[in-house]
């Protein structure tokens, strides 16, 4: 009995949605992350309604810990247009849009992986992934710095 018991419990706990930032260290460990929030003790740069903490996307859940109000979050890394499909796949977006313009692609769907979301045109989103010159950058819900 406790071995189906850990084993539902297991099943569940790999099934449930996450938080990105959990899912971020998946994608990459060397790149660059910025959390978007309200309030931090952290260095950060202030953006008139907010702050933006840089850090390694190694470094980030610790900084989340002194992050408050948390907006976004994004991590930056060397790769190329098939690791920004690869990354959608991996997340299993569904009501995908793509678009392209001057050598920028946007990759925007919601995955049942990850939580929270917002919604765009009808639709809810948590991920987007763009691409550009050889650097492709994850944010949930969204991308809210550059890109």
């Amino acid at each position: 009995m406790f071995i189906l018991a850990a084993t539902v419990v297991f099943a569940l706990g790999w099934a449930m949605p996450r938080d990105f930032a959990k899912a971020a260290e998946s994608i990459c460990s060397d790149g660059k992350a910025c959390v978007y929030c309200r309030e931090t003790s952290l260095p950060y740069v202030d953006v008139g309604g907010g702050k933006i903490v840089e850090c390694t996307a190694s470094q980030l859940r610790q900084t989340l810990l002194q992050c408050r109000g948390v907006d976004g979050v994004s991590v930056t890394f060397a790769g190329t247009i098939e690791d920004a499909e690869k990354t959608a796949l991996r997340f299993c977006l569904s009501s995908v849009s793509r678009q392209s313009w001057e050598g920028l692609t946007v990759i925007c769907g919601f995955s049942a992986k990850l939580r929270g979301g917002v919604v765009a045109d009808g639709k809810k989103i948590n991920l987007q992934i763009a691409y550009r010159n050889g650097e492709v950058t994850v944010g949930s819900p969204l991308i809210l710095g550059s890109y």
